[in-house]
C-alpha cells in the first residue's frame, strides 16, 4: 500500500470560512487521503473522526468504483454500506444526528451538521485490486477536543486500556469491595484520551478487591 498524506491544521477566532462561521477557540481541520488498493482484500481503515466534530464533510475527489463504509468506533456498527446493502443516495438518522449520502458521477460524499457523539472510523470497500481512490474530509472540532494524534491516521495499537482508579468501597467497614476502572491512554506519550479511541473489545474485565477490613464500631 502507498500512502500519501497532507495535513494542515488552521486556528480560527469568529471568522468565517466558506459557508460555517467557527466560534472562538474552534479549529478547522483538513486532510487529504490517498491510497493504492493494490493487493488489498476486504475493508481498508483510511482514518478516523473523534466524539465533538462539527460539520463533516467526507469526499471522493475523483469517480472510483470503490465504496465508502463508516462505522461507530465505539461499538463496531457500520452506519453506511459495509452490512452488504446497496450503496445509493439518501438521508438517515444514525448517532443522533441526521447524515446525507451523496452519489453522482460515481463520487460519494457524506454530510453531517454532528456534533459527533462517538468517534467514527472511515473506511473504504475495494472493487478491484488496481483502482486508486483519493479521499478527502474536513471538521471543525473545538480545540479541548482536538485528537492527540494529529495526522488522524489509524495505528494498530496506538492507544490502549490502563488502569485509571478504583471505585468507592462498597462498604465503609467490615469488608467491602472496590473494582478496578479503565481509561484510555494513548502508548506513544501515555496521556489519557477519550475512550472512543480504544477498541472496546479489548478493554480487561474489571477486578474487585476486598477493602475496607476494620470492625464496625458499635455506635455509643
Amino acid at each position: 500500500i502507498s500512502k500519501q498524506l497532507t495535513c494542515c491544521f488552521f486556528l480560527f477566532e469568529g471568522k468565517t470560512r466558506g459557508a460555517f462561521t467557527l466560534p472562538k477557540g474552534a479549529r478547522n481541520v483538513y486532510l487529504n487521503e490517498t491510497e493504492d488498493f493494490r493487493n488489498v482484500l476486504g475493508f481498508l481503515k483510511m482514518f478516523l473522526i473523534p466524539p465533538g466534530a462539527r460539520h463533516v464533510i467526507i469526499q471522493e475527489h475523483e469517480a472510483s468504483p470503490q465504496m465508502l463504509a463508516i462505522k461507530n468506533q465505539v461499538t463496531g456498527r457500520y452506519i453506511l454500506n459495509g452490512r452488504g446493502e446497496e450503496a445509493r443516495s439518501r438521508s438517515f438518522i444514525d448517532l443522533g444526528v441526521e447524515w446525507d449520502y451523496i452519489i453522482e458521477d460515481d463520487e460519494e460524499t457524506l454530510y453531517t451538521d454532528g456534533p459527533l457523539h462517538d468517534a467514527v472510523v472511515v473506511l473504504i470497500i475495494p472493487q478491484d485490486n488496481k483502482t486508486r481512490s483519493t479521499l478527502m474530509y474536513k471538521y471543525i472540532i473545538h480545540e479541548d477536543s482536538v485528537p492527540v494524534n494529529n495526522n488522524n491516521v489509524i495505528q494498530e495499537d496506538t492507544y490502549e486500556w490502563a488502569l485509571k482508579s478504583w471505585s468507592q468501597c462498597s462498604r465503609p467497614c467490615s469488608g467491602g469491595f472496590q473494582y478496578t476502572k479503565y481509561g484510555c491512554r494513548k502508548k506513544g506519550d501515555s496521556k489519557m484520551v477519550h475512550r472512543g479511541y480504544c477498541d472496546v473489545s479489548k478493554k480487561p474485565k474489571p477486578i474487585r478487591r476486598m477493602c475496607n477490613l476494620q470492625d464496625c464500631t458499635q455506635p455509643q
